[in-house]
């Protein structure tokens, strides 16, 4: 067989997202060999779920984009959007998820093997957090045709999942190295990544929920179109995580799940979220997502996703220090009674003056009412989802 580099031939592709196979010719002499690499009819796909606001939100009577994360740009308008507007537009009672945002066009190849990115979901997640991420995870975890490229060739080069076998790059942190054969066992399958996003107004449980369907629906369509598909893996962000976690711990997700990689995950809750209630956001973060305890308040009382952030009684105590109290709080790891429904002292979670910005006179039957209403969602939501998970 002669010695000179291969010509690598395009891929012979079929309509739909089945197996396809990689032609190598080795010499054009009559004695030519011509190697056949088939592709992996095995798939493991990689779903992402986004953190709290990281998932396009939209009406769902008039289907119109509510929460849209594109870019700096699409989200400008929040700027001049008081308590009022936010309470009627961030209503979870009325907004679903969106799979209208920006996505990043995908290469042929990649629309042959697995379809769109569209449909597997990245419209669904904020683009200005993740239109990076997902791409390079995309190209990462599916880069079988530069392997052939490099053995057939011998250019000596090597992918990045060969790499990690000399030691995670780039990495603060030391990790255990691959072995050779764990990189080989890697390339017998496929890794289409797919986002699902939630409705991070909603609670946690409901979010699972939409998490399990969706996953049901991605490996049912594999194996629907020739793949053989059984388990997946879940990767996720902030209060991704937390959906994720209800889905295998509480719905029977695990059978499903053949592994979780969690990044940032509030595994006892976020002492940020209380900051945010009582203050709001500074800088152009905070005219987007609420730049004072009015327009943050307004939302997260009728949210029981945002409230599920709240460190639960697992926290601990004395997490919450306040100049001129002797004992920081909670005093007996509960916050629930110590912070979140306090409604006398000026340090409780929620002041019941924001709760209801239509309610400009505050008269007191109304203000009553919608205090009723908020300890019942701090109760039957945030409380009973962390005693659930403890």
């Amino acid at each position: 067989m002669s010695k000179q580099n291969p010509n690598i031939l395009p891929p012979i592709y079929t309509d739909g997202p089945q197996p396809h196979y990689q032609a190598v010719t080795a010499s054009i002499e009559e004695n030519a060999r011509a190697l056949i690499y088939k592709m992996p009819d095995r798939v493991i796909p990689v779903i992402f779920l986004p953190g709290v606001m990281g998932s396009n939100l939209r009406s769902d009577d008039k289907k119109a984009p509510v929460w849209t994360v594109n870019d700096k740009a699409s989200m400008l308008n929040w700027a001049f959007k008081g308590p009022d507007k936010r309470k009627k537009l961030l209503n979870p009672l009325n907004t679903e998820v969106d799979p209208g945002g920006e996505v990043v066009a995908e290469s042929a190849h990649e629309r042959v093997m697995f379809k769109s990115r569209a449909s597997r979901g990245w419209g669904e997640v904020a683009a200005m957090s993740y239109g990076t991420f997902l791409p390079w995870l995309q190209d990462a975890l599916n880069d079988h045709q530069s392997l052939i490229s490099h053995r057939t060739s011998g250019n000596g080069k090597q992918t990045l999942r060969e790499k990690l076998i000399a030691g995670i790059t780039n990495s603060a942190v030391k990790e255990l190295t691959l072995a050779a054969d764990e990189v080989s066992l890697s390339y017998k399958y496929l890794f289409p990544v797919h986002a699902v996003g939630y409705n991070w107004l909603q609670s946690n449980e409901d979010s699972a929920v939409r998490l399990n369907e969706q996953v049901e629906k991605i490996v049912l369509d594999y194996k629907t179109a020739g793949f053989s598909c059984e388990k997946v893996i879940l990767v996720t962000h902030s209060m991704g995580g937390l959906v994720a976690r209800y889905y295998s711990e509480k719905l029977g997700g695990r059978d499903r799940i053949l592994g979780i990689v969690h990044g940032v995950m509030p595994v006892l809750g976020a002492p940020i979220a209380y900051k945010r209630m009582k203050t709001g956001e500074a800088g152009t973060i905070g005219k987007v997502i609420g730049a004072n305890g009015a327009e943050m308040t307004a939302v997260m009382t009728q949210s029981p996703g945002p409230l599920q952030l709240l460190p639960g009684k697992r926290y601990g105590s004395g997490w919450l220090q306040i100049e001129g109290m002797q004992q920081a709080l909670p005093k007996e790891a509960d916050p629930y009674t110590d912070i979140y429904l306090e409604r006398s002292a000026w340090w409780g979670l929620c002041e019941e003056r924001f709760i209801n910005p239509d309610n400009k006179i505050m008269d007191k039957i109304q203000l009553d009412k919608d205090w009723k209403d908020y300890d019942f969602l701090v109760q039957s939501k945030a409380k009973q989802s962390k005693a659930k998970q403890s």
